[in-house]
């Protein structure tokens, strides 16, 4: 039988889950893969089954999903999206009666529902822990000795017309930075796109490192901070886990699978996004939550960071790809 994987190619983190889906479908024993980007597909064989693998909202508004339909005798939707799901209603007929629907986050089965979608299951996505493993066995001497002391964050965001509350919270980044420098004379590294810094010291450009020397540079650091404000789901922390890095991350439902150190939320809104012309949900926080959270976990006792942090770990191996891929494979 068939199967047939639609990807967005244009979407760093789409490559880098269907590049880690087909090497755990190659470890369970497949050895042909049906792939495309969706993006330049327009005509495909007749297949058993489609997995489409991209936003779930963009893919309804580009015509993925009725594009792909003639071809297929089972249309999967193993989506994600941080946007508001109001934009999903004028789809959710097509959605609930022409395709499975499998969230990559626990908490999207509820929101999905709340907006009239039907959700059929929840699979997240796989995280490179092979690499993971040789990471942490790597040297941090050179890095160490280049950067000295330094905390990290990885995520790329809209830059040609931020909304008023950044989706990856890098806003709230760059300000922590400078609160660092003063505080503890720590370097700030980012690998990312945005451009708007002004207290980060590195600026790595996000997709420029392998897999390997990001995940290493991930744990040589002194912490890794996630200040996002809303996913889809979220791979940098989960892979930061992977790594034995300790997390500080807000305490929002598209966090839920991070273990690390949290900080309250205070709100939810929908913000709009002007690059796109929609709306994310914004879990918004307050600056002095997330100071106060970091300044915790770099004063952490090792026992305590130790056990947070194995335990971490122990949670970012349920990722592996071979996990995930049989779990993509019986849909």
């Amino acid at each position: 039988m068939t199967v047939l994987y639609v990807y967005d190619g244009l979407g760093f983190s789409f490559r880098k889950v269907m590049s880690l889906l087909e090497k755990g479908l190659r470890e369970i024993g497949y050895q042909r893969i049906d792939k495309v980007d969706g993006h330049t597909a327009f005509q495909v064989p007749k297949n058993f089954k489609t997995v489409m693998i991209t936003d779930i909202i963009l893919a309804a508004r580009w015509g993925w999903i009725t594009r792909f339909l003639p071809y297929t005798d089972k249309m999967v939707l193993w989506c994600d999206t941080p946007l508001s799901l109001r934009h999903l209603e004028p789809y959710a007929d097509l959605i609930n009666e022409r395709t499975c629907n499998y969230v990559t986050l626990p908490c999207y089965i509820n929101i999905f529902r709340l907006y009239g979608i039907k959700v059929d299951g929840y699979i997240p996505r796989p995280i490179d822990i092979d690499t993971a493993n040789e990471a942490v066995e790597a040297s941090c001497r050179d890095i160490r000795k280049e950067y000295g002391d330094y905390i990290i964050t990885v995520g790329g965001d809209q830059i040609l017309a931020p909304p008023r509350y950044p989706r990856k919270g890098l806003d709230m980044y760059d300000r922590l930075c400078e609160w660092l420098k003063r505080r503890y004379g720590y370097m700030c590294l980012a690998v990312t796109n945005w451009v708007y810094f002004k207290h980060v010291d590195h600026v790595i450009k996000f997709g420029s490192l392998s897999e390997f020397d990001l995940l290493r540079l991930v744990k040589c650091a002194k912490l890794f901070v996630w200040t996002s404000r809303g996913e889809g789901f979220g791979m940098p922390p989960i892979e930061a886990m992977a790594v034995g890095q300790l997390v500080v991350a807000a305490d929002n439902p598209t966090n839920e699978l991070i273990v690390g150190v949290k900080f309250p939320i205070d709100t939810v809104e929908e913000v709009y996004m002007p690059e796109i012309g929609m709306y994310y949900y914004a879990y918004l926080y307050r600056f002095e939550e997330l100071r106060d959270a970091v300044d915790y976990a770099l004063n952490m006792p090792e026992d305590e960071k130790v056990f947070i942090t194995i335990r971490a770990m122990r949670e970012a191996r349920k990722f592996h790809p071979r996990y995930v891929a049989l779990a993509v494979s019986q849909l």
